[in-house]
């Protein structure tokens, strides 16, 4: 079944939901990026600041900065002013502006923690974990009934326990397989150690050896990922990886995608993938969509896999995974996929399904375990169980 041709409908339609959802939510949008009451902005008497509060409210933050800034130039030094315009740098993740201007701010104002309560959102969203702590603590020392705190402490601890928060790690796996092939069973291991570095406020460096070994014929593949967050939960990356002397792995790969999040409840994502394995080659384009709960803590994935390999061969699959939480904070996620992949320059179908629970031993190691089956039409079956454990480090 070729999904290609629905792909611009299904694209306008998602545009005509974002419109929707800006609209209604146009207050509320106000009142999170800017940090402000709406009743307030007209306080000062300056009109930029309606005119601000107004842009903000039909979704178009970035002239609400521009606003913001005018009204910085002309007078300098009024903490609420800076006030307003860090949090506006922090909806834009322009995260060293925001941190910069509200520290500004509070030098000019110590004692106010509106400005401290905005500074440790920029420095929270920025994913300086270790720096919202500090400036959550600075509050509950100088206002410890504040209203607004506990809302920034639950925020922070949802953070800093979340897969993928923003320190250094280190991830160390296994999987061993029993494969069905040619009337007789064998046993293929795969080893993994990637290293994640976070870069500045929004950017992050991954890179990972992955070498399989299929009962002595072995591949290691070298990768290397750099990814980029955009705020309001959207994201990038772009990845390339290479395997020298390949068996049956690609000789080399590029590959890049989106992250998209509509609505608190619809996320939809886009990745691209080009594979040469030297005597073919393929192309990969794998749109998705994730319908899940306001936390995330529910959610169902379902992906559209098109493989076009050389002489314009097209091919397409799907895969469809969900997810629910457990208890102590581990997750179990199980799914279900047929598409096309290739293994040294030949495609065929595969089908497979697959059941996981990720369980967070402390505040910086994470345990992740797998079992899938899988089937290769006219190639082999294969049965497997995946072991890997995530270190984190810094605050």
């Amino acid at each position: 079944m070729n999904l290609w041709p629905a792909f611009p409908a299904f694209w306008r339609r998602v545009a005509t939901v974002v419109e929707m959802r800006v609209r209604a939510n146009a207050r509320f949008l106000a009142l999170l990026l800017l940090g402000c009451p709406a009743v307030a902005w007209g306080q000062d008497g300056d009109p930029r600041i309606e005119d601000a509060q107004r842009a903000a409210e039909a979704g178009d933050r970035q002239e609400a900065v521009r606003l913001l800034e005018e009204l910085n130039r002309e007078r300098p030094d009024n903490p609420e002013t800076l006030r307003l315009l860090g949090a506006a740098y922090a909806s834009v993740s322009r995260y060293e502006e925001a941190i910069s201007t509200l520290r500004e701010a509070q030098v000019l104002a110590p004692d106010d923690q509106d400005i401290a309560l905005a500074l440790g959102r920029a420095r929270l969203w920025s994913g300086d974990i270790g720096g919202a702590r500090e400036e959550a603590a600075r509050i509950r020392m100088a206002d410890p009934n504040n209203v607004e705190l506990p809302a920034l402490e639950q925020a922070i601890e949802r953070t800093s326990t979340a897969p993928g928060g923003r320190r250094a790690g280190v991830a160390v796996g296994q999987a061993i397989s029993t494969v069905a092939i040619g009337g007789s069973d064998r046993t293929w291991r795969n080893t993994t150690v990637a290293v994640d570095v976070p870069v500045g406020s929004a950017w992050t460096i991954v890179g990972d050896a992955d070498v399989e070994d299929r009962s002595g014929v072995a591949d290691t593949r070298l990768s290397l990922r750099l990814d980029r967050r955009l705020g309001g939960g959207n994201s990038v990356y772009l990845a390339g990886s290479v395997t020298p002397d390949a068996d049956f792995r690609e000789d080399w790969s590029l590959k890049a995608g989106a992250v998209v999040t509509l609505t608190p409840n619809l996320v939809a994502s886009l990745d691209l993938r080009h594979a040469d394995y030297g005597t073919t080659n393929v192309t990969v384009a794998e749109p998705g969509v994730r319908i899940q709960s306001g936390d995330g803590a529910y959610a169902l994935s379902l992906h559209s896999i098109n493989l076009w390999a050389e002489g314009n061969v097209h091919q397409s699959g799907w895969s469809l995974r969900g997810q629910v939480p457990l208890p102590k904070s581990a997750t179990l996620s199980l799914g279900a996929s047929t598409y096309p992949d290739t293994e040294a320059g030949i495609t065929r179908r595969v089908r497979g399904a697959f059941v996981g629970v990720v369980v967070p031993l402390s505040d910086r190691v994470t345990l992740r375990v797998v079992g899938d089956h899988e089937q290769r039409v006219d190639t082999y079956r294969r049965t497997g169980i995946a072991v890997s454990l995530h270190w984190r480090f810094g605050r």
